[in-house]
């Protein structure tokens, strides 16, 4: 009886890895014209001294940064980037919600999901109602609801 609890143990332990190891495949492989772009984006705050923490979220490495220019927050691949003044639960899931987009649709990610947020953000910024409906709109609604974001 020992002998079959201890290798379920083994086997669970073994299965987080090999989650780990598939997520990472999917990012660098089905997911790497984000996951690159995320990363020299990372390198570019990192040398101007933006990064002010860094921390791990499931599959993806999360980035606080001093300030992120327009935007509370950007995700691009295994990297997510939030701006320190928009930094909460809500904002992560959102984001993480994001990521899972990335890890769905892959390498149209960016055409599907990355140009229309962009455009809503920017128009957000001139727009009243686009803000105050900002997470009504296609694809920040979805973001949420896979990222399991609640009282928005």
């Amino acid at each position: 009886m020992l002998k079959i609890f201890f290798n379920i143990r083994h086997f669970k332990i073994l299965s987080i890895y090999m989650k780990a190891i598939v997520l990472n495949l999917l990012h660098f492989t089905w997911c790497l014209p984000q996951t690159l772009l995320g990363m020299v984006f990372y390198l570019f705050l990192k040398l101007s001294k933006s990064v002010s923490n860094t921390s791990s979220l499931h599959s993806v490495i999360l980035i606080r940064v001093d300030k992120l220019f327009f935007i509370g927050g950007v995700s691009l691949g295994k990297f997510i980037f939030i701006s320190g003044n928009q930094f909460s639960e809500n904002t992560i899931l959102h984001e993480y919600g994001h990521a899972v987009q990335s890890l769905m649709l892959g390498p149209l990610y960016l055409i599907v999901v990355g140009l229309p947020s962009v455009t809503l953000s920017i128009l957000a910024t001139f727009s009243t109602k686009i803000k105050n409906n900002y997470f009504k709109f296609f694809p920040e609604n979805w973001a949420d609801k896979l990222g399991k974001v609640c009282n928005k």
